[in-house]
């Protein structure tokens, strides 16, 4: 009986120990394919993150750039039609917001920031002068506007910062936030 009992015992146990192979190598190959997929999908969602903010700076940068070379030839008394300012202006606005919008995915409202809302009065401004044909307009807003310069500061501020937020902070960015409100050394 004790050869009986040894062997019902070892297969009790060897039919144990299978069960739970069986049941635990499928469950941990699943955790490693759930591991990675949660690792593929952060990778995409911060490359799709990384894509964004790019387009943002660069879609901002070409509605400022833009609007700044036609107050700037208004000024020196080489108008624009107002049809091509609206339609190449209006579609670089455009770009631009919708950019801003999608930042909201990110947890951003750009969209109706006070920068934002600064670039919209500039534009409806730049549009008056054109349609006015104003010289004289047109040298009061870039007076306003410093020629620009000093509002592609807060956008590039702005944008390392989501970029550096997305990027885990890999990026060296003290040199843009020294004397603005992101500066870390300001009381």
């Amino acid at each position: 009986m004790d050869g009986a009992w040894i062997t019902f015992t070892s297969s009790v146990t060897a039919a144990a120990m299978a069960a739970t192979v069986a049941y635990l190598v499928p469950r941990r190959l699943q955790q490693r394919k759930e591991a990675e997929d949660e690792r593929d999908k952060a990778a995409k969602e911060k490359a799709e993150a990384i894509e964004l903010i790019a387009k943002i700076r660069t879609d901002g940068t070409q509605w400022m750039t833009y609007l700044q070379t036609v107050i700037t030839d208004t000024a020196a008394g080489r108008f624009v039609e107002l049809r091509e300012f609206d339609s190449k202006a209006g579609e670089l606005m455009k770009n631009n917001e919708v950019a801003l919008a999608l930042a909201s995915h990110l947890g951003y409202d750009l969209f109706y920031s006070p920068f934002t809302d600064w670039m919209r009065q500039v534009h409806g401004n730049v549009r008056a002068a054109v349609a006015e044909q104003s010289r004289a307009k047109a040298q009061e807003i870039i007076t306003e506007t410093n020629s620009f310069r000093s509002y592609f500061t807060p956008r590039e501020v702005i944008t390392v910062r989501l970029m550096d937020e997305v990027t885990g902070g890999t990026r060296s960015t003290a040199h843009l936030f020294a004397g603005t409100e992101f500066d870390p050394q300001r009381p």
